[in-house]
């Protein structure tokens, strides 16, 4: 039986004269942001009262979550944490809070597979060789994300409801071609250089059109429900 570890990652420019990648890692999008992302509104100050940050990607990021599930899962399944410090784009801080907005974006490439410092952050460990962790992150760019033909997770988010630091934010997320309605808290916090913001969120599988993985009948099988946690940081576009 193929080990659970080759399938349980879910999700959300190479070089000319680059090695090869691996079999099964589809290449690096030419392009280093999605067709259409609305980078030059946001550039040229989006709209009147209020103000453009930019996500600042070494200070931001997203973990994602996969658990094992059926009634082998303590025996032979794996948890695991996909994790990426590339978030990328746009918050436009309205002067009524409600009329805020952001366009952020992730390249699929960017996401790693438990990285010590992931899995350290958020108290696991992994009993997975180097190899392992090389081939679950091949599965997981291929046939799960298909990331050769879908290199971006996008997220459109709009600001409902907002008595800072709470906030309720309605979202829509892209994923492998499918958009997904979501709503969820967060934590914002404004200071004069940087706007920061922290919550989670939980997304089926599912509903992007994934098949979890199911062995030996469904008695060792992939959770639907992944979690996702993160931290995007921003700066004003004037800085």
């Amino acid at each position: 039986m193929q080990r659970l570890w080759l399938w349980m990652i879910v999700g959300l420019v190479a070089a000319g004269c680059a090695p090869a990648p691996p079999p099964g890692i589809p290449p690096r999008p030419a392009v280093n942001e999605p067709p259409g992302f609305p980078s030059q509104r946001y550039e040229a100050g989006y709209a009147e009262g209020g103000q453009v940050y930019r996500v600042v990607p070494r200070e931001s990021g997203v973990r994602i979550r996969v658990y094992p599930a059926g009634p082998l899962a303590d025996e032979r399944g794996h948890k695991h944490v996909a994790a990426s410090r590339k978030v990328q784009g746009y918050v436009f801080v309205a002067d009524e809070a409600e009329g805020s907005r952001a366009d952020l974006f992730l390249p699929v490439h960017s996401l790693q597979v438990d990285r010590p410092e992931d899995l350290s952050a958020i108290g696991w460990h992994s009993e997975l060789t180097p190899a392992q962790k090389r081939a679950t992150r091949r599965n997981m760019l291929g046939p799960v994300l298909k990331a050769g033909t879908y290199p971006f997770v996008e997220i459109s988010v709009r600001a409902r409801k907002a008595d800072l630091p709470a906030a309720t934010l309605e979202s829509r997320i892209t994923l492998r071609g499918v958009e997904q309605a979501l709503r969820s808290k967060a934590a914002v916090q404004l200071d004069r250089d940087r706007l920061r913001a922290v919550g989670a969120f939980r997304l089926q599988q599912t509903a992007f059109g994934i098949e979890p993985f199911s062995a030996m009948g469904g008695l060792l099988t992939v959770r639907d429900t992944i979690e996702v946690s993160y931290r995007v940081v921003a700066a004003p576009l004037s800085d």
